[in-house]
């Protein structure tokens, strides 16, 4: 109770700004902060009127819970020595902490709603800093925001209606940004965030679809329990999960290499296989999209570029970029239970000292009529039995040996050269994609 005034004055709704300053400061503030018993000062049921700002340096912790505050809410130039402590408040307006210092723990918890905009400008958390529970109507900033070296930054279970922005700030002690849930098409962004003397930068419980780092360095970052969004069979990060490569503009499409190239240093340092894999080949398909764009202006002939003629595009295809062992093994048989037709189709003979048939063959209609209906007779048998030589043929090229029982006709020798070619550029995928498995 005060001696002097009414203490109703701090709760009720209906009264005057001025009214409230002179009780909260000159009477409520004032003689808390005489007594020595108390070490911090409880504004309990509070109801802040609009157009309150705190602009006096508080000299004990003060403990804000279930305050109300009537309008914008404006922390401006102060230095708060121990504290403050937020909890289970309402917030009518925009809630604006700038130019703020905070010695003892900053505390901001299980907050009812912030029905506007949350902006920490130039801020410096000396001590630990934490944002646990809360809904934000309008999403969140913070900006040129610093973290003491030895000390934490938690944001945490965390509900926003809109975008919520970390930009230009250092944290160079510990960082935990945990289950925050942003409404689809808008992000948790974190745009040129100073991480070199980070001691811990994790994302836990988090939907990379909806996080966006922005000149950041990914090496620095901790990823746990995320949930990693999927396309064509791999993880991809947020910039390729919101929009396409091939809907990128240039810049974006630059950091999404950028980020690419340091999410796969980051999976190789924490030996993350599958991650590691993944970023490496999302950071190929977007070179793949720079290169295409570089030659080709017309959006038919670069896509087809793209995706089909590049070598490139080829590398992909046999074994995802060397990524995919598997994919250059299947790539590999292709080719060797391909070409046989080939050479059937352009002929070839048993030579004089092979025990094999010396009957030339070409597949013509003359010596041969094949029929899906009619497999079983000599014809097509006979026609099976060269083409067990076709493949014999085709083995012989698959594994970089020398073709030796039989004459090829026609373009057969060049095409044997070609296999041979093909063959061991699949062969030293399979060996790059293999290397790179076991080396992780």
């Amino acid at each position: 109770m005060l001696k002097d005034g009414d203490p109703c004055v701090l709760h009720r709704e209906n009264k005057t700004l001025e009214d409230f300053r002179d009780v909260f400061w000159d009477k409520f503030i004032f003689q808390r902060e005489k007594d020595a018993r108390l070490k911090t000062i409880s504004c309990e049921g509070f109801f802040f009127p609009p157009g309150f700002r705190f602009e006096q340096k508080p000299k004990k912790c003060i403990e804000f819970i279930d305050s109300t505050f009537g309008g914008d809410s404006i922390f401006s130039n102060l230095d708060f020595e121990f504290g403050p402590f937020f909890e289970g408040c309402v917030f009518l307006g925009d809630l604006n902490f700038h130019n703020v210092k905070t010695g003892g723990h900053f505390i901001f918890e299980n907050i009812k709603r912030v029905e506007g905009d949350v902006m920490f400008t130039f801020c410096n958390f000396k001590g630990l800093a934490e944002f646990n529970t809360c809904l934000l109507s309008k999403g969140a900033r913070f900006s040129r925001c610093e973290v003491a070296e030895s000390e934490s930054f938690e944001f945490k279970n965390i509900k926003s209606m809109k975008e919520i922005v970390f930009v230009d700030c250092s944290f160079p002690g510990s960082v935990r940004i945990s289950n925050v849930d942003v409404p689809a098409g808008a992000s948790v962004v974190f745009e040129r965030i100073n991480l070199e003397r980070s001691q811990n930068f994790l994302l836990s419980n988090v939907d990379i679809a909806r996080v966006q780092f922005v000149d950041t360095n990914l090496e620095k970052v901790d990823f746990e329990n995320c949930n990693w969004p999927t396309k064509f069979d791999r993880f991809v990060f947020s910039d390729e999960a919101s929009a396409g490569l091939n809907q990128m503009d240039n810049e974006k499409l630059d950091r999404t290499i950028r980020n690419y190239r340091m999410l796969k240093h980051n999976f190789d340092k924490k030996s993350k296989v599958e991650l590691a894999s993944d970023m490496y080949i999302g950071e190929m398909d977007a070179r793949r999209e720079k290169i295409a764009r570089s030659k080709w202006g017309n959006p038919f002939i670069k896509n087809f570029y793209r995706d089909f003629f590049s070598l490139l595009a080829l590398y992909r295809r046999i074994s995802f970029y060397g990524e995919r062992y598997r994919k250059a093994m299947s790539a590999y048989l292709l080719v060797l239970f391909i070409f046989p037709m080939f050479y059937l189709l352009n002929g070839f003979a048993g030579e004089a000292n092979s025990s094999l048939s010396k009957q030339a063959y070409s597949f013509d209609s003359v010596n041969y009529d094949i029929k899906l209906d009619n497999l079983s007779t000599v014809a097509d048998k006979a026609f099976w039995q060269d083409w067990l030589k076709a493949l014999r043929i085709s083995f012989a090229a698959s594994t970089l040996q020398k073709n030796e029982h039989y004459k090829l006709r026609g373009l057969g020798p060049e095409i044997f050269v070609v296999q041979n070619a093909i063959s061991a550029s699949i062969i030293a995928l399979f060996l790059l994609a293999l290397r790179r498995k076991f080396k992780r």
